[in-house]
């Protein structure tokens, strides 16, 4: 099994609804299991400003799946969710990262871990350091405690919900 971090945004529709939706559907790829997810946060756009507000949150997981395997049922869960590429960094329905797979170094043409940019975007800075602020990046050498003292981005960033992201198991 490996443990893996996964970023996941929405800024259209129902952004919370496609954030469970997401977790759930993740959570039932075969060979993984939804360990546990940060708080919900409503983040300002990253690169695009002018577009809505999104939602974002980090997953753990375990998997028995390679990460080019989890890769192809990501992306085969967003277009189940109606995802359409628009535009770099615009908006979008649900977005699913692997923002890292253990401590694997992957450089493809279609697959890049850790997730390119992570240090540089403090919408998965936050939500990540919630979850494992001692978790050291394998590129850097860094904790993400340490990347999101030392983040540039000065996107808004704010805690819109606690409430659990992984459906049934609501207190």
């Amino acid at each position: 099994m490996s443990r893996a971090f996964l970023g996941l945004g929405s800024n259209l529709g129902d952004r919370l609804a496609s954030l469970r939706s997401a977790c759930g559907q993740i959570d039932s790829l075969e060979g993984t299991h939804v360990v546990r997810a940060s708080s919900i946060y409503e983040t300002e756009p990253f690169g695009i400003k002018e577009q809505p507000d999104f939602l974002n949150a980090v997953i753990e997981i375990d998997t028995s799946m390679a990460a080019a395997d989890l890769h192809r049922g990501l992306k085969g869960i967003e277009r189940d969710a109606g995802r359409i590429q628009r535009q770099k960094w615009g908006p979008r329905e649900i977005d699913i990262d692997i923002l890292y797979f253990g401590l694997q170094k992957i450089h493809t043409e279609a697959l890049t871990i850790p997730h390119p940019g992570n240090e540089q975007r403090r919408f998965i800075l936050e939500p990540l350091a919630e979850l494992s602020p001692e978790f050291v990046d394998p590129e850097s050498g860094l904790t993400v405690s340490i990347m999101l003292e030392r983040c540039s981005d000065h996107c808004s960033v704010r805690k819109y919900s606690s409430e659990e992201l992984i459906m049934g198991e609501e207190s």
